[in-house]
């Protein structure tokens, strides 16, 4: 992996965790509700991927984990980094 795609948040977001605990979304607590909706689509969304391609996304990436974060003053719109999805 290169050290450009690590990522780390310090914040006093919360995490909301699926039920199988493989995805998850942190987000501001006034805006866990707004959360959901990004908590049912992204294993969706990563589970369409694995099938147009072919490759299931934790032997293409060695992860077992995905995190995305809602960060509402990001100065790009969206990026993306080993394992976490940071967007506005």
């Amino acid at each position: 992996m290169s050290t450009y795609l690590l990522a780390f948040i310090v914040s006093q977001f919360e995490e909301t965790n699926n039920p199988s605990g493989n995805f998850s979304v942190i987000t501001r607590r006034d805006a866990k509700a707004q959360a959901a909706y990004a908590l049912t689509q992204g294993p969706k969304q990563i589970n369409a991927l694995n099938d147009y391609i072919n490759y299931p996304f934790n032997t293409m990436t060695n992860m077992d984990k995905m995190r995305m974060a809602a960060v509402p003053k990001l100065s790009a719109f969206a990026t993306e980094n080993w394992g976490l999805l940071i967007y506005r």
